[in-house]
């Protein structure tokens, strides 16, 4: 059984592809040790968005994230019942909530996976230009 991925900034633990690459889909969907399994031990929103938030600053810690990292923060406050916009909105269930913010996991799970097999366009990119999930 592999070992629970740590709610840390660092990656360097993370499992790679031989050729050093991040093997997105391990990180993320391992069940009991993936991140997304990491989710669904949140004893409550509180816990959920302390442990959300770790991961989307693990996932975007680069100083260039930095306006991608506080979109996708927004995001997981939105679905935690955090929201500055929606004060005292009532709150969904934690099933319902964990979903949501697996669900916006995933897309930036599909993001990294797209990215890493797409060779620069010629312009200098790589991957896609924008990140999912933060169109809402």
């Amino acid at each position: 059984m592999a070992a629970p991925l740590p709610l840390t900034p660092s990656t360097d633990d993370w499992p790679r592809y031989g050729d050093g690459g991040i093997d997105w889909e391990t990180v993320f969907e391992t069940p009991g040790t993936g991140l997304i399994a990491q989710l669904r031990k949140a004893p409550d929103a509180a816990g959920l968005r302390r442990a959300a938030r770790m991961i989307v600053r693990q996932l975007f810690k680069r100083r260039e994230d930095a306006a991608v990292r506080y979109r996708y923060l927004a995001r997981v406050d939105a679905f935690t019942g955090d929201d500055p916009e929606s004060p005292g909105a009532a709150a969904p269930a934690l099933e319902e909530i964990i979903d949501d913010v697996a669900g916006l996991l995933r897309a930036v799970k599909v993001h990294r996976i797209e990215a890493a097999g797409l060779a620069d366009d010629g312009e200098g990119r790589r991957g896609p230009p924008a990140f999912p999930g933060l169109d809402r």
